[in-house]
């Protein structure tokens, strides 16, 4: 399927639809990328490693750690070695993920934090000066640079390993739709909406970036604790799964070693589609309505 159409300098080219075009029936998960969330302690970066210590089984691995955020420690007994990269500029971000590429790419990646790095994002977008100065006035349109800088920057990852996790502290903030939450520095309406602990719209629209987002939440009980990651639709704190069939419970989290498969072999369940059946093999017509709509 081609056809012949010209070019802005009227040049006439051949244009190759099947180029674009991809199967919509997959069948198997094969990337996906995740933003975990959740308070301190909860977990997180002990799941970041976790996931890296189960994906390097297939290939190569690498955790990048934002300067501020240094909370490795909790991957400490996890025997993941030489994986570790500390990454001080967006600059030097873009150069590693470009040197991941060159050599082959990755199996996994997973970033701590995701609040360390808009810092980033806004030093580089505002120069680190202007940044540090004690009162720092964002003009709108540099919101937007931020905002677009910080997107761009988080679906590189995409091109450098088919599996990706990124964390980040929660916060309470508004609800892009119902405007409920922290409004001019007070709660009103139901109360806060939970979601990363990231400026503006990005706590909420960061969504859209992933193809699962989770919140995480522990306790302790009976001297153990005790972690959940709930992903099922929420109106209060933010979630998102692109699957074909939802999760609609909260998965649990085994302490030590399992986390990751834990979550990943719900995944893979819930995207295989539904046996096909006698009743299932072709699509029923729809009857129309007595008006004549459907």
């Amino acid at each position: 399927m081609s056809s012949v159409i010209p070019d802005s300098k009227g040049t006439v080219a051949k244009f190759d639809a099947q180029r674009l075009r991809f199967n919509l029936d997959q069948r198997e998960l094969k990337r996906t990328t995740i933003m975990i969330h959740g308070n301190w302690a909860s977990g997180k970066t002990h799941l970041v490693g976790d996931f890296l210590r189960t994906e390097m089984a297939e290939g190569s691995v690498a955790f990048l750690d934002i300067v501020g955020e240094e909370g490795t420690d909790s991957c400490a007994d996890m025997g993941l070695g030489e994986v570790g990269y500390t990454i001080d500029s967006i600059k030097n971000l873009h150069a590693l993920l470009d040197h991941f590429k060159s050599e082959g790419g990755l199996r996994a990646v997973g970033l701590d934090s995701l609040k360390a790095l808009v810092e980033l994002v806004m030093v580089h977008v505002l120069g680190k000066g202007r940044y540090e100065s004690a009162k720092v006035d964002i003009e709108p349109g540099e919101w937007g640079d931020i905002h677009r800088a910080m997107r761009q920057m988080v679906l590189k990852f995409r091109t450098v390993a088919p599996w990706v996790m990124m964390v980040s502290t929660s916060d309470i903030s508004v609800d892009m739709v119902t405007k409920e939450g922290i409004l001019g520095g007070g709660i009103k309406g139901k109360g806060g909406f939970v979601g990363p602990d990231l400026p503006g719209k990005q706590a909420n629209g960061c969504a859209a970036w992933f193809n699962l987002v989770g919140f995480l939440k522990a306790e302790v009980e009976a001297k153990r604790v005790t972690r959940t990651l709930m992903v099922t639709p929420s109106n209060k704190i933010l979630t998102r799964q692109r699957l074909p069939r939802p999760i609609l419970e909260e998965i649990k989290i085994p302490e030590g070693k399992g986390g990751w498969m834990a979550i990943k072999a719900i995944l893979l369940e819930h995207f295989k589609p539904i046996e096909e059946g006698p009743e299932n093999t072709k699509a029923k017509p729809l009857k129309p309505s007595k008006k004549g709509v459907v």
